[in-house]
């Protein structure tokens, strides 16, 4: 069986997964099986007074968040987890957006959810059951 390091980024502010704080956070991974895992809730890191850790920082704003970018990179860089010992923490909590993306680019971006949002319910047609696994699918379904 392969390994796969995991580098594990979000937020107390995340709007969709729940609960996001304290030991039982859903956002944190479990390293059952020692493959290499790094949890980093980014308020832990940044507190929320900063850029870095504030508010914005919800379900999507992880997505520009300038530590989480660091971590991405250091893990990418160095073949395993992304580590907070190995990325400038003060300097990345500082800033209100990743490298490359300007507070307009994230404040552009936030305004375009609740247009997503819209599209997601007007979206036609809608069902209400789970459609059943096609067949060229089912080769590894297990029996019921």
């Amino acid at each position: 069986m392969s390994t796969v390091s995991t580098t594990n980024i979000y937020s107390i502010f995340d709007e969709i997964v729940q609960p996001q704080e304290d030991p039982n956070a859903s956002g944190s991974l479990n390293d059952a099986r020692g493959v290499g895992v790094s949890d980093v809730e980014l308020q832990a890191a940044c507190t929320a007074v900063l850029p870095g850790g504030s508010f914005y920082n919800d379900h999507a704003g992880v997505l520009a968040n300038a530590l989480a970018y660091s971590l991405t990179a250091d893990a990418i860089t160095n073949g395993g987890p992304g580590q907070l010992s190995r990325v400038e923490i003060e300097g990345q909590c500082a800033k209100f957006a990743a490298y490359g993306l300007s507070l307009a680019d994230v404040l552009a971006t936030e305004a375009l959810i609740p247009l997503a949002a819209f599209n997601v319910f007007a979206f036609e047609p809608k069902i209400a059951y789970e459609p059943p696994i096609l067949a060229y699918a089912q080769k590894d379904t297990p029996a019921s």
